[in-house]
């Protein structure tokens, strides 16, 4: 989900602010506030699984990714405007 939310900010605002967000997480991080939970291959063969089978759903291979996360993480809620909701997360709007 961070690669979408760089991008979403490098295409609607500007080159600057995605490299800004991208510093600003790292402090956060750095500063123990902020976990970034990177894509095992455990995460990518369960994302795997979920784009075969919702064809039907126009899921990014990304949003995928992100379930799988949100899966093995046993997180309930997912803070985003996508699909989410279809997999049983409570959006946070």
């Amino acid at each position: 989900m961070l690669d979408e939310a760089i991008t979403l900010i490098r295409h609607h605002i500007h080159h600057a602010a995605a490299v800004r967000f991208w510093h600003t997480l790292q402090q956060l991080v750095d500063a123990g506030l902020v976990e970034l939970v990177r894509v095992s291959d455990t995460h990518e063969a369960a994302a795997w699984a979920v784009f075969e089978q919702y064809a039907d759903q126009t899921f990014s291979y990304t949003d995928c990714t992100s379930f799988a996360v949100i899966n093995d993480l046993k997180l309930t809620h997912a803070f985003t405007a996508d699909h989410s909701a279809i997999l049983g997360f409570a959006l946070v709007p």
